[in-house]
């Protein structure tokens, strides 16, 4: 299309054949705008506010919690990091691994090679 996504025609509705459109902090092309406007296709801020938790082994209820977000944002690339140390550490094979593993395993042939050669 003219705006730069593609699009078809499934059981006579007309669908966007991509996920995302456009990358976060990236500029929209007037093209773009004006597509997304006749398709009525608005942003949307995604977010979650917890106002109760609720514990059920002790049988308790929390109310007004309160969420720092780049100190649980810190936490989870931490936890992300060492999950990927934890699948490299295993040999595990996933769409995040696969390079590294190929790699490192070039590398062991290559060094297993010179010694018996």
């Amino acid at each position: 299309s003219k705006a730069g996504f593609k699009v078809g025609v499934e059981k006579g509705k007309l669908i966007i054949k991509e996920k995302k459109i456009i990358k976060a902090g990236e500029k929209i092309s007037e093209d773009l705008a004006n597509a997304l406007q006749k398709l009525n296709i608005r942003p949307v801020k995604i977010g979650l506010n917890v106002n109760y938790s609720i514990d059920l082994k002790n049988k308790k209820v929390y109310k007004n919690i309160i969420i720092n977000k780049e100190e649980e944002k810190e936490k989870l690339s931490i936890a992300s990091r060492r999950a990927l140390a934890l699948a490299l550490g295993i040999n595990y094979i996933c769409r995040e691994t696969i390079r590294e593993l190929i790699s490192k395993a070039v590398i062991n042939a290559n060094a297993l090679f010179k010694k018996i050669s």
